[in-house]
């Protein structure tokens, strides 16, 4: 029940853009709008949010990109979607 909460509020800040969801955030380093995901990533790393990046300028492929957001989401972490 909590975690929905959480969803619901996140779902507030961020808007669906196809089958992503996108915000107004931007990578620091390139400044192309960050994904949902992306933040997620970045708040695991510890970044703070001026210094948030995207998954190019993170230099994560798109293969491990999937590995780290899938592992995540199995273990109910609501920072992935």
């Amino acid at each position: 029940e909590g975690n929905w909460e959480t969803v619901e509020k996140a779902l507030e800040i961020f808007e669906f853009k196809g089958t992503e969801i996108e915000s107004d955030h931007e990578c620091s380093k390139c400044g192309i709008g960050l994904e949902y995901n992306e933040i997620g990533i970045n708040k695991k790393l510890g970044r703070n949010k001026s210094s948030w990046l995207c998954q190019d300028c993170l230099d994560i492929n798109s293969e491990q990109f999937a590995s780290i957001t899938s592992r995540y989401k199995q273990t109910g972490c609501n920072l992935f979607i």
